[in-house]
């Protein structure tokens, strides 16, 4: 999702109490910044270009025995399958 309208950037604000799940709702990412086999989810596709993950844009990569590394809303870091990371559930706040 492109969060950029008419050149300027759109700062979407709420608060932390108003995210749903926030366990499972990644803040941070590490998209994949390469296309070798081993590190690349997606060998076609994209690596890290503007430090903005979104669902369908972008990749997570796969160097930490096949997960990426998420930071989520309640403040914990784990590795996660890039299946997870791609589901538009585990990446807008106000969705489940």
């Amino acid at each position: 999702m492109d969060l950029r309208t008419g050149g300027f950037f759109v700062a979407w604000q709420f608060k932390l109490s108003g995210v749903r799940n926030p366990a499972l709702k990644v803040m941070l990412a590490e998209e994949q910044t390469t296309l070798k086999k081993g590190e690349a989810s997606i060998r076609t596709g994209n690596v890290i270009n503007d430090g903005r993950y979104s669902v369908g844009g972008e990749s997570f990569t796969i160097r930490h025995n096949g997960k990426g590394n998420a930071g989520f809303a309640d403040g914990r870091v784990s590795p996660v399958f890039p299946v997870f990371g791609n589901s538009i559930t585990n990446c807008q706040a106000a969705l489940y």
